[in-house]
């Protein structure tokens, strides 16, 4: 006889899985019915193999309880001498469970900034992986909603909207019995972009005197925050001269020698990602001459004692 219908040449699968079951077929040799044999073997040969007990049928189903190459084929023969055929080597490749080992990591991001592209990968399994990205409003990998068009290893979240959202990613496989696995969570944060808050306040003073200290906050952003201050000659938050050294939250101006009005303004940046930077309102000092006598006392006069 010969082999008519080979068995599968290779599969992989999970451990743990039920792999595809091999079958042969035979045709030719005489009339008397085929009898069936399986072996499996440790090499990638159809001789010299173990016998499979109880595998005397056209097909068989091995088990995937141990990780390892493997390797299966079958003798059909007839009872009238010599008349036996081998079956081609079927290989079964039993992987280890897939498992995630790179998992995505968050960001805390400005509106319209570019978040950190979330990544995954994973080691194991067997079959062609298909990947999709979900979103959830908690910190759960259930009950997420679908993300559209992110079906692959790797995605990065919109940031038109500010809102924190938590992403994963769940792995599944086309073959092979493999489980799908599914990632940890990753927290993108929207924040809204900072605004300086009003406070600029107006200050009089005489020439050759100090003012208050000045300060500036402001809400929204993300990151670390730096500051400048400016000088300016016109009652405008823009043109002005930056102050050495003025780089900090808080600045007081000093040495007022002449009357007139000046303008002070500080731009606040942060690090960010997609952090655009703001201006404070005008804090205006104006410096006055001092006040001068007009009418002096009498130089001098004489009175007696009593009057």
């Amino acid at each position: 006889p010969s082999i008519s219908t080979q068995p599968i040449a290779s599969q992989g699968v999970c451990q743990g899985a039920v792999p595809l079951a091999l079958q042969v077929e035979a045709a030719g040799g005489t009339s008397s019915p085929y009898s069936y044999q399986w072996f499996r073997n440790s090499v990638n040969s159809n001789s010299g193999g173990e016998l499979i007990s109880g595998a005397t049928q056209d097909t068989y189903t091995p088990n995937a309880n141990t990780v390892g190459a493997f390797y299966y084929y079958a003798a059909v023969s007839q009872v009238e001498s010599s008349c036996t055929v081998v079956s081609a080597v079927s290989e079964l490749l039993v992987e280890e469970a897939p498992v995630i080992t790179t998992q995505p990591q968050g960001s805390k991001v400005c509106f319209n900034g570019t978040a950190t592209t979330l990544e995954v990968a994973y080691e194991n399994g067997a079959g062609t992986p298909s990947y999709q990205w979900y979103w959830n409003t908690i910190d759960s990998t259930s009950g997420g909603n679908l993300q559209n068009g992110a079906t692959s290893s790797t995605y990065t979240p919109n940031t038109n909207f500010v809102i924190d959202l938590y992403y994963y990613a769940v792995i599944s496989f086309d073959g092979g019995g493999c489980d799908e696995i599914v990632s940890q969570t990753a927290l993108v944060s929207v924040q809204p972009q900072l605004t300086i808050d009003a406070g600029a306040t107006n200050q009089t003073i005489c020439v050759g005197g100090s003012v208050s200290e000045m300060e500036v906050s402001y809400t929204g952003g993300t990151g670390n925050p730096s500051y400048q201050w400016y000088e300016n000659s016109t009652n405008s938050n823009s043109g002005g001269t930056s102050i050495a050294g003025a780089t900090n939250s808080s600045y007081t101006p000093t040495d007022f020698n002449s009357a007139g009005d000046v303008y002070y303004y500080v731009t606040v940046d942060l690090d960010g990602e997609g952090c655009t930077s703001a201006t404070s309102e005008v804090y205006t000092v104006t410096v006055l001459s001092p006040p001068s006598i007009s009418t002096q006392p009498i130089a001098s006069q004489g009175v007696c004692q009593g009057a």
